[in-house]
């Protein structure tokens, strides 16, 4: 299954690299989250809504909860 922050992250035209650099953060950190290796903190989880939002690609916080 695509992490929907991988999905995302292509429709608004980004690499990881791009993405994290917007963020603050590094390519590592994006690539953890989209392999759901690690939970962001909300604070990492705003930053990347911003982001795509302004490339216009809609996300919400909802995205990055693990399924139970």
């Amino acid at each position: 299954m695509v992490h929907p922050l991988t999905e995302a992250r292509k429709r608004a035209n980004l690499s990881q690299q791009a993405l994290a650099t917007l963020i603050g953060k590094d390519r590592l950190t994006v690539l953890r989250i989209e392999k759901a290796q690690t939970q962001p903190p909300l604070e990492t989880v705003s930053k990347i809504i911003t982001a795509l939002r302004e490339k216009n690609v809609e996300m919400s916080a909802d995205d990055f909860l693990r399924p139970s």
